[in-house]
């Protein structure tokens, strides 16, 4: 490493007096040093390059929506019907299967998305 010192031609600067504060004397010795440029050139190490990401493709996105949504509504619409209530009616447990089912579906749609995009 070789280090270059040129001292800066400036005016002649009065005598410090006890007058200056605190910060006005650090400026002032700071503009009396002298200046030092470094000119080594070296550079630091290139970082290793990151693995290219894979980017998923549309089909396996869409096959993971479809088969998440077909499962979840099957899931979504069994787990409705055994919430709802047991009802003396000649159809039990529908309202529960029609609530589960969509619920089911988009959460279900959801989590094939984003596990086809992995």
């Amino acid at each position: 490493m070789s280090v270059l010192v040129a001292p800066v031609a400036l005016p002649a600067t009065p005598a410090v007096s006890q007058e200056l504060g605190p910060i006005r004397l650090s400026l002032q010795r700071r503009l009396q040093a002298p200046i030092v440029i470094r000119t080594d050139h070296q550079q630091s190490p290139a970082p290793a390059p990151s693995p290219p990401k894979q980017k998923r493709s549309a089909g396996r996105k869409v096959l993971g929506g479809v088969l998440g949504g077909v499962g979840g509504f099957v899931v979504g619409g069994l787990v409705g019907a055994a919430i709802d209530s047991d009802c003396r009616c000649d159809d039990p447990h529908l309202k529960g299967m029609l609530i589960g089912a969509p619920i089911g579906t988009v959460v279900g749609a959801i989590a094939g998305v984003a596990l086809g995009s992995r």
